[in-house]
């Protein structure tokens, strides 16, 4: 199933990169290109006629209008520190192995205690998600430069002309994706797990007083201490066991020295009055001078691990600078129709809920004519009902539809989603009944009957003789099987991407989840077939091993269907010759009979035809016979 899908597309009038490094094919074209600084040149560094032997990419990208000269205050400052553009290395750093173990211990002992403890829920549920937005927040040294002007966060753009202040919030981060001019103040989003998280992180579930030093760093210190901070402390000192949080705060501590240790930075353009320089005002992600500031830095890490954010190393030939980007939400996609079938479920289910409406009214109707007739039927033929019946009245191809069901859920585990405390989703695996699951078996015998219909062409008078065994044998081997060998759930995340396109699109696989088994569906098949090849051949080797000759049936009357001219019991039923059935039996052939003085109405279901005969009511004939129908033909 398909979680999420984009198409890849180019955006050339709004990048923001090129001056950083335009990638070989902007090289190759600028060769290929008279108009250019090194059109006809060579890309080779060892060539008599290498391109920047004596230019630069910095004039290259001037030339052909990727940079605007003169450069901008920002651009400047850029070059100064990193290097000149076009020689500007952009690498992704991968989020630390230690973050991701601590995320997935962390979030694993959250999900334990809210699923062990209702009152734990009830407190985490206290915590709303409307306030965990739209925070804005600021490390102590850019509290400290209360005042100043905020003139954009993004390197890959020029400063910004309308400047904020500091105190009012940081502007855009570095982000590749949108275009520049479109910087704003931006503000960090939390969730209630990262926040959890973090407080067990910064040792906040100890020192109590300490909540308000974090708080401080927020525009609305009050807000955040009664509104998240406070009951996320609470939550961590009475429900976290101390072991659990010790774990993860060894785990924290680990994590804490790898990102330091890459030096992930925000940065800002800030500039103290009209007068003064651009800076760059920079901090560093858990920068040890700035303690109370780590709750809001987890925050940032907590994005990068689950992919929200990244860390990008900016590497020139003067220097380097790690920066942490613009925070991208997960994409929210409505899923894909035809890849969740729950139409083709609803008419399967409507289908099998009519055969399910046929049968139950035939048997009705059947035993009205059991009454009408005084108990004058073929007590046997009533166990073949839904072999005849189902076959006649509801036909083969909606019985096959049902039996392919029947399959499709003994071949399928079952899960339940279920809601814990109000907080909690989860699949839970419900064992289902031994007489659930015998009785789903004997679903199966709807393909046995189709086999029997349809092979009856060939096994003639031994049908009767093998069908009934083949049907209690394929019902009990498949009972067996789903009751000692259920089908079992199994679920594997493992991440796995290939280039569909080379720097434009990434197919990704995220893993498989799994409820049923295509193997158990082709035994079930097997065994019915089995079935039919073993009894057919038992039952044809023992009679014939005994000497008994199997006669064809006698009676041939057109209005008999196959299943009717080889399961029904006539043999008390035949008078001079001539074949009684009994209007519960003709009802099951697909015969309504409906009798009115001397003559009986007859409406054959497989014909589309009504007949009209004449009641033969005589007093030699025996009074069971009276009310069945006389097949002459």
């Amino acid at each position: 199933m398909t979680l999420s899908h984009s198409n890849g597309s180019y955006h050339f009038a709004s990048q923001s990169t090129f001056q950083m490094y335009w990638g070989l094919a902007s090289d190759l074209w600028a060769v290929s290109q008279n108009t250019t600084l090194i059109g006809g040149q060579s890309l080779i560094r060892t060539s008599g006629s290498y391109a920047f032997a004596n230019k630069s990419m910095f004039t290259l990208l001037a030339q052909n209008g990727t940079v605007v000269t003169p450069l901008g205050a920002a651009f400047t400052l850029v070059q100064s520190t990193i290097g000149p553009f076009g020689s500007i290395d952009m690498r992704n750093i991968p989020c630390p192995a230690s973050v991701k173990q601590f995320v997935t211990a962390g979030l694993d002992i959250l999900v334990r205690t809210l699923a062990g403890s209702a009152t734990a829920a009830l407190l985490y549920g206290s915590v709303s998600e409307n306030v965990l937005g739209n925070l804005i927040v600021l490390p102590s040294n850019y509290m400290a430069v209360h005042g100043w002007g905020v003139f954009g966060g993004n390197i890959l753009c020029p400063e910004m002309s309308d400047a904020g202040y500091v105190e009012n919030g940081m502007a855009t981060l570095t982000d590749g994706t949108s275009a520049c001019g479109q910087s704003s103040i931006v503000s960090l989003q939390m969730t209630k797990p990262h926040v959890m998280l973090a407080v067990v992180a910064v040792w906040l579930s100890l020192p109590n007083q300490s909540v308000s030093a974090v708080c401080a760093h927020e525009t609305s210190p009050m807000g955040c201490a009664t509104n998240y901070m406070g009951p996320s402390t609470s939550f961590v000192q009475d429900h976290i066991s101390p072991s659990d949080i010790h774990a993860l705060e060894t785990l924290a501590t680990v994590a804490v020295a790898d990102v330091s240790s890459i030096g992930a930075t925000i940065f800002q353009y800030v500039q103290m009055d009209s007068t003064s320089p651009l800076e760059m005002l920079e901090y560093v992600v858990f920068d040890p001078a700035d303690p109370t500031f780590f709750f809001w830095a987890w925050q940032y890490v907590l994005q990068w691990a689950v992919g929200h954010r990244q860390v990008v190393r900016f590497e020139g030939d003067v220097g380097f600078i790690h920066l942490v980007t613009e925070v991208k939400e997960a994409m929210q996609q409505d899923i894909l129709a035809h890849e969740f079938l729950t139409t083709l479920a609803s008419y399967i289910c409507s289908s099998v809920q009519y055969i399910t409406g046929v049968m139950l009214a035939i048997t009705i109707a059947i035993a009205l004519y059991i009454l009408s007739s005084r108990g004058s039927v073929e007590a046997s033929n009533l166990m073949k009902m839904n072999r005849v019946a189902g076959i006649v009245w509801v036909g083969r191809p909606l019985l096959l539809l049902r039996g392919v069901t029947a399959l499709a859920l003994l071949s399928t585990g079952t899960l339940e989603l279920q809601i814990k405390h109000g907080c909690l989703s989860y699949f839970s695996v419900v064992d289902v009944p031994w007489y659930k699951t015998i009785l789903a078996a004997g679903e199966t015998t709807w393909l046995v009957y189709i086999t029997n219909d349809l092979l009856m062409i060939w096994t003639k008078q031994y049908t009767s003789l093998y069908a009934s065994n083949s049907g209690v044998l394929t019902w009990f081997v498949a009972a067996v099987l789903s009751l000692t060998m259920p089908v079992v759930h199994h679920a594997t995340v493992n991440p796995i991407c290939h280039i569909y396109q080379m720097d434009f699109q990434l197919v990704c696989a995220s893993g498989v989840a799994a409820i049923g088994q295509i193997t158990r569906f082709y035994w079930l098949l097997g065994i019915i077939a089995s079935s039919n090849l073993v009894c057919y051949v038992v039952a044809r080797l023992y009679y014939q091993g005994l000497g008994n000759i199997v006669d064809t049936p006698k009676c041939h009357s057109r209005l008999l269907s196959a299943g009717a001219k080889y399961f029904f019991t006539r043999s008390n039923w035949l008078y001079h010759n001539v074949y009684y059935m009994d209007p519960a039996s003709a009802l099951m052939n697909g015969l309504v009979s409906f009798p009115w003085c001397q003559w009986t109405y007859i409406f054959d279901i497989k014909l589309w035809r009504i007949l009209v005969v004449e009641r033969s009511i005589q007093d030699n004939i025996p009074s069971e016979l009276r009310t069945a129908l006389a097949l002459n033909e």
